[in-house]
């Protein structure tokens, strides 16, 4: 039901933030029990995250039903979280030309460790390559005692502003 719309709306360039002035890559997990904080923290920015590399960590394109082992092993080996950083570059970049990237945003998720893109260096090395300024917060996709709202609104803020500086 809701392809057409959102057919029609690309069609027409319908932005998802009304009046957006950026665009963000969100690197990492969601942090569950912050999304409608952030949301309207975005929103009130004008900021649309249009990316990440989390959404589609668990789709598995590659599952065959007629050879499920081998198949589930080329998904699974196949999926971010388990690609080399030279692959997590390439995609990330990809991703950043395809969605006109503005700014990406890591999330340091304290208790998962393999879902956290942002601790040996791949977010100053896209930065270099393709001059895009990162934001790491900190927090995680659960334990809300490890994030910290108004540290995080605040910063994120003042990421809107540089970004915006450019």
């Amino acid at each position: 039901m809701l392809l057409p719309e959102l057919n029609e709306r690309v069609a027409a360039k319908v932005a998802a933030v009304e009046g957006e002035r950026l665009r963000i890559y969100w690197e990492g997990m969601p942090i569950w029990g912050k999304l409608s904080a952030l949301g309207s923290q975005f929103l009130e920015l004008k900021a649309c995250v249009v990316a990440s590399t989390y959404c589609n960590s668990w789709i598995f394109e590659a599952l065959d039903p007629a050879d499920p082992i081998r198949s589930m092993a080329r998904a699974y080996s196949s999926i971010f979280i388990c690609r080399s950083d030279d692959q997590k570059e390439a995609y990330m970049e990809r991703m950043m030309r395809q969605f006109k990237i503005d700014g990406v945003l890591y999330h340091d998720a304290k208790t998962c460790a393999n879902n956290s893109n942002c601790r040996y260096g791949l977010a100053q090395r896209i930065q270099k390559k393709l001059g895009r300024p990162y934001l790491i917060i900190n927090g995680d996709l659960n334990d809300l005692r490890m994030y910290s709202e108004e540290q995080t609104r605040t910063n994120i803020e003042a990421f809107v502003e540089q970004l915006l500086q450019r």
